[in-house]
């Protein structure tokens, strides 16, 4: 005969109180079957289980994560950890090396309440936050943002310039597709490749170098790095996409913050993530902007108008201090005059 949620929990739990019992549903402990129970007055029909799972244990005190990446928090449906640059999100099976999905797996692989779940990917160079999921519940419910954008995500890079970063701010979208051997290339052709769409701001520029914001609306693979590189303003210290990738000690890109809306509360989450010391100490070694100075301006050759006194003697200018020079007058030489009525000499 079918029954409620409520009068089961009763039931099993004749000591707690009705509120304690509505917090295992809100916290979605409560489970019939494969789904989260909604309310007390939810029906359970004869041969389906229902399930009230345990509080898993906090995160805070498993030394063994907290030396392969940082915890940044954690609850009972979601854990946000700072990834550090070298360390792979997910591969496939046959990859031996070393994974964040990998080691929470092996880390809670006792636990049957927690179910690990990859939400979005950082490149394995990159550093800074990522999102799992502690069960299906929550999982479905982060991929969603992540699919209609309502999750924000900022990433820091440092870029080489060949020309000031013009404009300032602005929106790169492009389609991109994934060649064979790995690489990310722009396609003009809609419809083999990805729609990719980042919003960009330049925050400063020192010698032939940037700092830039940029804000992610679709996760493709490389995009950020294929789209600036693109615009001519490659990622230092990227092996694939800039032409020397040695200038820097490692990929200068780093996902600083992280905006969600909690799967279970609807409350607004925010994390963010500061720059890592390696990539300040290197933007500080860069020689800041020396002003240039400016060459004379070259003189134009241009066409000479005859000026209107052109073909009189000028006036001298008189000399300061004393009296001024009279102009002399020539006059002609004298003609000797001849008398008729002289006689000539012997």
């Amino acid at each position: 005969m079918p029954t409620t949620v409520l009068a089961i929990l009763e039931s099993r739990f004749p000591e707690a109180r009705k509120t304690t019992l509505r917090e295992m549903i809100s916290d979605k402990r409560v489970w019939i079957g494969k789904a989260v129970a909604k309310s007390f007055n939810q029906p359970v029909q004869d041969g389906e289980s229902l399930v009230v799972r345990d509080r898993p244990k906090k995160l805070s005190n498993h030394d063994a994560l907290q030396r392969s990446f940082e915890l940044i928090y954690e609850d009972e449906d979601l854990f946000v950890i700072d990834k550090p640059a070298g360390l792979i999100t997910s591969s496939g099976q046959r990859d031996k090396r070393p994974t964040a999905i990998g080691i929470l797996n092996r880390h809670f692989e006792n636990y049957r309440e927690i179910d690990v779940g990859l939400i979005h990917r950082l490149d394995k160079d990159a550093s800074g936050l990522l999102v799992f999921s502690k069960h299906a519940e929550a999982f479905h419910d982060l991929k969603r943002q992540f699919a209609d954008k309502s999750a924000g995500r900022e990433y820091f890079a440092i870029v080489e310039r060949a020309q000031p970063v013009k404009p300032a701010t602005g929106r790169l979208e492009s389609y991109l597709v994934e060649l064979t051997d790995g690489r990310v290339v722009i396609t003009t052709n809609k419809h083999k490749g990805d729609h990719a769409i980042l919003d960009y701001e330049c925050v400063e520029e020192r010698g032939k170098f940037a700092q830039v914001k940029v804000r992610l609306f679709t996760g493709r693979k490389h995009q950020i790095r294929v789209q600036l590189s693109a615009r001519g303003w490659p990622i230092m210290g990227d092996k694939m996409y800039h032409e020397m990738p040695t200038a820097a000690p490692r990929l200068l890109l780093h996902a600083r913050r992280l905006e969600l809306t909690h799967p279970a509360t609807g409350k607004a989450l925010v994390f963010e993530s500061p720059i890592p010391k390696e990539v300040v100490a290197w933007w500080e070694l860069q020689p800041r902007d020396v002003p240039k100075v400016k060459a004379p301006p070259r003189q134009q050759s241009r066409s000479i108008q005859p000026h209107p006194m052109q073909g009189k003697a000028p006036k001298p200018a008189p000399n300061a201090g004393s009296k001024p020079v009279a102009k002399p007058n020539p006059k002609p030489a004298a003609k000797p005059v001849v008398n008729p009525t002289a006689k000539p000499a012997k």
